[in-house]
């Protein structure tokens, strides 16, 4: 779970539950203008929904798993983003 960071899954990593980036609210607002990256790559396994209340730039590798996405739309890349 996020609002402002970039989130990075590599390797043979595995995340179970999914992932959330949440809509800034409050005093983070003004810091939150800055687009989020999400990269999950190759080996990379998402169990769970990738679920993006605000903009993402969602990066996917061909040879990575996730679960459904609501609220982006994935960039496929094959090698390193």
């Amino acid at each position: 779970h996020t609002v402002v960071g970039d989130i990075t899954i590599d390797g043979n990593s595995r995340v179970e539950g999914g992932i959330l980036v949440d809509k800034s609210s409050g005093w983070s607002r003004s810091r939150s203008s800055r687009v989020p990256h999400v990269t999950i790559g190759p080996g990379a396994v998402v169990q769970g929904t990738l679920e993006f209340r605000r903009e993402v730039v969602l990066q996917v590798s061909d040879r990575a798993t996730i679960g459904p996405v609501i609220g982006a739309t994935p960039v496929k890349f094959s090698g390193r983003p």
